[in-house]
């Protein structure tokens, strides 16, 4: 919005000139160029007022009526079995990391909650190191926790979530419950070995992303990966796990869905397009990866829809917003776990993006459906190793509406 901003006033202050210095020769296409240019500053600023009262509105409705957004009105499966400390420990992670966590205009929260999510995995018995690389404002820093696999040349499997937040806002669902998920992934896991390597990461600079410039943590992380040769057989990026509602119309979709992915949207429309589910994303190479969620969801009694991208979607912005879209570009199987962001949340990019909105239950599910999946894909002593491809893609087949044409 800001570079469109940016256009409109530099078309605008470009047409003032040349009217200055042309006297009383403004012609029809001057004048329509000059229009357009100052109604799309208006219409602008105007959406933004829109977008910001609304969810100002909405927050103070929740206030008032004493609405709860939780999970428990889903019926668990009947073999649920939630560590029923997570969302307690989820929301004291938050606590600690909730604030604006930008390099720029707070960099001393922003450091601060790099640093304890360091010391917090360093503690929970992992590896844990701080990988730097150049920022646009200063050096920026992903915190990198592993534990390696047995064996000579183990396989990598990657779980992650970005710790900054874009300027203005607090980031509790954006993206900070998924940073206190990976937090709780480090305690759940800590006393394991695995058959594979298992990281968990925290992304820096996922969130400047002007001029093409965004993920640059991922970006990073991905291209060195790349580089030395690492066998990287998943990448599992959480990015706003935090946001449920039951009520009917809760849920937008990206324009297109209903053309590209008809079985997918037919399934929102059943379900009353409410957002109570968790959605995964994931490139043709990461199908088994988005299969082994979808069951391990379903376990725990967590609604879920995933969409296999192919061909020339894998462009499209909508799904490219968070870390995983770099390990795409390099051929990396690579998964989004996702609230859907800015098409469930009023509060996307706000200053209201904050703890009350976040639904811990719903986000405990989250993360213990993605614990099981590391069980499940990288094969500690002691779990059931990987499913055969059979058996995942038949469980999917029955219990979730996983879009692949």
């Amino acid at each position: 919005m800001k570079i469109q901003r940016l256009f409109i006033v530099c078309v605008f202050i470009g047409l003032i000139l040349k009217v200055g210095a042309i006297p009383l020769t403004l012609g029809v296409p001057e004048v329509m160029v000059l229009g357009s240019s100052v109604m799309l500053l208006f219409i602008c600023e105007l959406s933004g007022i829109f977008r910001r009262t609304a969810a100002i509105e909405q927050f103070l409705q929740r206030k008032t009526q004493q609405e709860v957004i939780s999970a428990k009105h889903i019926m668990p499966a009947a073999n649920v079995s939630i560590d029923q400390q997570t969302p307690g420990r989820l929301r004291r992670y938050l606590e600690l990391i909730i604030g604006e966590r930008h390099p720029q205009t707070s960099r001393r929260h922003h450091d601060a909650v790099r640093d304890l999510i360091q010391q917090h995995l360093q503690d929970c018995g992992w590896d844990a190191k701080l990988d730097e690389f150049g920022g646009s404002h200063g050096p920026a820093h992903n915190v990198i926790a592993e534990k390696r696999g047995y064996g000579d040349n183990p396989g990598i499997l990657i779980v992650g979530a970005h710790y900054d937040t874009v300027k203005g806002t607090s980031g509790a669902d954006d993206n900070g419950i998924a940073v206190a998920g990976i937090m709780r992934l480090g305690e759940l896991l800590g006393g394991r070995r695995f058959s594979k390597t298992v990281r968990l990461v925290a992304w820096d600079l996922e969130e400047q992303q002007q001029f093409s410039r965004g993920l640059l943590g991922s970006k990073h992380m991905a291209k060195n990966a790349a580089k030395k040769g690492e066998r990287i057989e998943g990448v599992i990026c959480l990015e706003m796990i935090g946001m449920c509602s039951h009520r009917p119309n809760s849920q937008t979709v990206m324009p297109g869905l209903r053309l590209f992915a008809p079985k997918l949207w037919h399934h929102l429309e059943q379900n009353g397009f409410r957002g109570n589910f968790i959605a995964t994303v994931g490139n043709q190479r990461a199908e088994r990866l988005i299969e082994e969620f979808a069951v391990s969801a379903n376990e725990i009694g967590l609604p879920s829809s995933s969409l296999i991208v192919r061909g020339l979607l894998k462009f499209l912005r909508d799904l490219r917003r968070s870390d995983h879209s770099p390990f795409w570009d390099h051929g990396i199987p690579a998964i989004m776990v996702t609230d859907t962001s800015n098409f469930r949340s009023q509060y996307y990019h706000t200053a209201l993006d904050l703890p009350e909105t976040i639904d811990f239950e719903f986000a405990a599910k989250v993360i213990e459906a993605t614990a099981r999946v590391i069980e499940r894909h990288a094969n500690p002593h002691g779990c059931t190793p990987t499913m055969e491809k059979a058996e995942t893609t038949r469980l999917r087949n029955e219990l979730v509406v996983t879009e692949t044409d």
